[in-house]
C-alpha cells in the first residue's frame, strides 16, 4: 500500500529509515512495504508504458523504487550505495 508506506517512512527517524532501506535492499522486504519484486514490476510496467508515448515524458517517484528500477535495467541486484547516491530531490542516472 503506497500510502501506508509513506506514513511509515515519514514517521521514522532518518537513521531508522536508512536501516530499513538497507534491509529492504538486501532482502527485498520490510514490514509493511511492498515487496521489491512487486515494486520493480510495477515501475517497469509504468515506465514501459510511458516510453510508448511520443515526445518527452517525466516520471516522478521516490529514490528507493528508482534504485530498484535502475538495478533491474542493469541486470543486477539493487545496491544501497546507489540509493544513497540519489540526492533529494534528484534525477536518477
Amino acid at each position: 500500500d503506497p500510502a501506508g508506506t509513506f506514513a511509515v517512512e515519514s514517521a521514522m527517524p532518518p537513521e531508522h529509515y536508512e536501516h530499513a532501506v538497507a534491509r529492504y535492499v538486501a532482502t527485498g522486504a520490510w514490514h509493511g512495504w511492498e515487496h521489491a519484486r512487486d515494486a520493480t514490476a510495477r515501475i517497469r510496467a509504468a515506465l514501459d508504458e510511458l516510453a510508448e508515448n511520443e515526445g518527452d515524458v517525466c516520471a516522478v517517484s521516490h529514490g528507493l523504487v528508482l534504485t530498484l528500477y535502475v538495478a533491474a535495467l542493469r541486470g543486477r541486484p539493487a545496491d544501497l550505495a546507489e540509493w544513497r547516491a540519489i540526492a533529494f530531490p534528484a534525477v536518477a542516472p
